[in-house]
């Protein structure tokens, strides 16, 4: 290296503290003069505040370039809720299509139990916790047969009309297909609703009985083990149930926290192939496809 070089390089590593000491002092200078600015407008102070406080308000922002995602599901839904109650579609097919739900079903089970029975009783909470987190049909009987199949079923058709879900009804408290083939009469006696319907429930339970999504987040409880592999891999779930049965398909509800700030995000999956599939694409995809 020449002398010359070494000039050059020394003064340029001396007078680096000083540009980084400049850049340091406008950044600091011009925070100054804006707030000195907002001091003496109250005006300008106010219209930045509400300028801000509309921008809140209209997070999540879609981003037009990330395109929407293909589902083979016959119907997705994805709903954000703010911290004040109101919600936005984030993504939406066939939301209002009546289809089998399989054993979504017993969250509306969950939610008569926790709005009729006695829950200081051991065995009841048991048969709760199998319910939600392994999916145990026979739980979901045992918890109707408590005051009966049929009073039960009125409870639950009871709940669902209000709640408004004018798109759902049920034959059973577990979800299951009925033996069709051996009861012909009861071909089309299937637990049904819609996307749209279980983005309601999902709000109520949230507000109401948060307690069903505190026992379906568990991974495992005295033997109950999680029917929901995507516990582990999402930590932003609040809670959810899965679903499955030969007429219904493979099905999943998931309520997450948002990407950023408060809120849940409500997604419901319905007549899949690849429920876990689906959800994570689902997922991925809100998050990407908004700014937060």
């Amino acid at each position: 290296m020449n002398e010359n070089l070494k000039v050059f390089f020394a003064a340029f590593l001396v007078s680096l503290p000083f540009w980084w000491g400049a850049n340091l002092a406008q950044e600091n200078l011009e925070d100054f003069l804006f707030w000195s600015r907002m001091a003496d407008s109250p005006e300008l102070l106010l219209a930045q505040a509400a300028q801000e406080e509309s921008l809140a308000k209209q997070k999540p922002i879609r981003n037009r370039q990330v395109e929407e995602p293909f589902f083979e599901a016959e119907s997705v839904i994805s709903v954000f809720v703010d911290k004040e109650g109101q919600d936005r579609v984030l993504f939406a097919k066939n939301i209002d299509r009546p289809l089998p739900l399989a054993s979504i079903t017993k969250l509306m089970t969950a939610l008569v139990v926790l709005e009729y029975y006695d829950l200081e009783s051991s065995e009841t909470a048991r048969l709760l916790y199998s319910m939600l987190i392994a999916s145990d049909n026979d739980a979901a009987g045992d918890l109707a047969e408590i005051v009966g199949k049929d009073a039960f079923l009125e409870l639950m058709n009871y709940e669902a009309q209000k709640l408004g879900l004018s798109n759902t009804h049920f034959f059973n408290p577990s979800g299951l297909d009925l033996e069709s083939e051996k009861s012909p009469e009861l071909s089309d006696k299937i637990n049904y609703s819609t996307t749209e319907d279980l983005v309601k429930l999902a709000r109520y339970i949230s507000e109401e009985h948060p307690l069903v999504w505190e026992i379906s987040s568990i991974t495992a409880f005295e033997g109950s083990v999680t029917t929901n592999e995507l516990l582990q891999e999402f930590p932003k779930i609040i809670g959810g149930k899965t679903g499955k049965t030969d007429r219904a398909k493979e099905c999943l509800l998931l309520v997450l926290k948002p990407k950023v700030g408060r809120g849940q995000v409500v997604n419901v999956i319905l007549s899949s192939n690849d429920r876990f599939g689906d959800m994570r694409k689902l997922v991925e995809w809100v998050n990407s496809a908004y700014r937060w």
